[in-house]
């Protein structure tokens, strides 16, 4: 069985494990990372979490979302095929395709329905001096049953070819895809880092303070259920209590005993309901699990390699191209080529402007990440885009290349087709990438595009 380990030890692990990773970030915008979801959806994830029973009011005293009443929830699931995100943060090596010790996990990318997107690995270094901290799909990764090896496919040599593109801001897009990130990583819209919730301050529904979340209990790639350390005055102990979408919570209620301004995590019950939830035993826990499926990861590999392949984008097309406008819910209407794939502006260059003329910024490496939209002719205007906006300039190769309300278009090579838009407002090589809007403004936020479609 899982040896117990000492409370106090566990909780000392996870403050080191989460302090490099969380350091200058803001918990005040957590309102714009973990968005509401429609109050129609279910919290139902894992099977456990049912449309009857309590249901948690937000601060308006509006029903929220309904969880499984505390009298009906049990740890069968967790006892029979769970896994801890502490054991796996304590015990893991990060293991590369040739089957070497290349480094530790430093962090779970997690989205609000629960689901893991990626595994944050810290590659190469020694003691966090010199290190790389690389996303890595779920998808792409194995874990072993025994949460001794977290197996990725990226080799450490392979590292330093990702590593001049640092992502610092990481949306739901991105973590589909390896991506070198930033130490300081945020999260975007609907993912937040494990390490977030932990040691975070829990609360019972009514506001009163309940206790300190100590551990994050998975079931496959689903997060099943937070483990709260409560309080004395609440008989101590440790309750592992169902995730449910809107626990995390924004803004306090007044004359609660929530601190104003800072996020908290509600348990969904009030002090009676916890009281019905049996003490959790890590004892009870199977050594091995199976956390995910080996073949499916390296299948999906290959698949993703293969998808890559098809969509080449790097150099000159030979052609007259003709930019159109694509249509997006979640961005709006923005430039795209005739194949759909989505063209960006650099904040970097130079944008025309009277007598001023275009100027690319982005050569060399940033080229191969960024390629240029280039032409062997004039640029046409596709249906609602601008002719007198469209224009070109001369590289320093001696390719054309297009811009936009003086701005030169590029394409990002990790958009593996039409539809994708990975590089919207992420920052790489000094500066900030957007997308184009039809009138040649850059696209800042969902809600700006949500506006524009009235």
């Amino acid at each position: 069985m899982l040896k117990s380990r000492d409370p106090l030890r566990r909780t000392a692990l996870l403050v080191g494990a989460s302090t490099f990773i969380i350091a200058g970030m803001a918990f005040t915008d957590v309102n714009a990372q973990m968005e509401e979801p429609n109050t129609s959806q279910s919290a139902a994830q894992g099977g456990e979490r049912v449309n009857q029973g309590n249901t948690a009011q937000d601060k308006t005293g509006q029903d929220r979302v309904q969880i499984v009443p505390a009298g009906s929830w049990n740890y069968d699931r967790i006892y029979g095929s769970g896994w801890s995100y502490d054991r796996l943060i304590d015990e893991a090596e990060v293991i590369g395709p040739e089957g070497d010790d290349i480094g530790d996990v430093e962090n779970l990318i997690i989205g609000r329905d629960g689901k893991v997107k990626a595994v944050i690995a810290e590659i190469g270094g020694f003691l966090d001096i010199g290190d790389t901290h690389v996303a890595v799909p779920w998808d792409r990764l194995y874990i072993s049953p025994d949460l001794e090896e977290v197996e990725i496919p990226v080799t450490e040599d392979e590292i330093e070819n990702y590593s001049v593109f640092k992502e610092e801001y990481l949306t739901r897009g991105m973590a589909e895809d390896v991506e070198v990130v930033s130490s300081e990583l945020e999260t975007g819209p609907n993912i937040v880092k494990a390490s977030r919730l932990m040691n975070e301050d829990s609360y019972f529904s009514d506001g009163k303070g309940y206790g300190t979340i100590t551990d994050l209990i998975f079931v496959g790639d689903q997060l099943h259920a937070v483990v709260v350390s409560g309080d004395a005055a609440y008989g101590g102990g440790y309750r592992a209590l169902p995730y449910w979408q809107q626990a995390y919570v924004y803004e306090a209620d007044s004359g609660s005993e929530r601190q104003a301004g800072r996020p908290y995590y509600d348990v969904g019950y009030n002090e009676k309901e916890v009281q019905q939830v049996d003490e959790f035993d890590y004892d009870q826990m199977k050594d091995e699990v199976q956390v995910s499926d080996k073949s499916a990861a390296a299948g999906n590999a290959a698949d993703r390699s293969d998808k890559r392949a098809e969509v080449d984008v790097s150099s000159s097309t030979g052609e007259q191209v003709t930019v159109v406008v694509k249509q997006s819910d979640r961005y709006g209407s923005y430039l795209a080529d005739e194949q759909g794939r989505a063209l960006y502006m650099f904040k970097a260059d130079n944008q025309a402007q009277q007598s001023k003329q275009a100027k690319s910024a982005c050569y060399n490496k940033c080229a191969e990440m960024w390629p240029p939209l280039t032409t062997a002719g004039e640029p046409k205007a596709g249906v609602k885009v601008r002719q007198n906006l469209l224009a070109s300039i001369e590289r320093k190769d001696g390719s054309s290349q297009v811009t936009y309300n003086g701005w030169p278009l590029y394409y990002y090579a990790k958009d593996s087709g039409g539809g994708e838009a990975l590089g919207q407002d992420i920052k790489g090589f000094g500066a900030e990438w957007y997308l184009l809007t039809p009138s040649g403004k850059e696209v800042h936020a969902e809600a700006e595009a949500k506006d524009r479609r009235g």
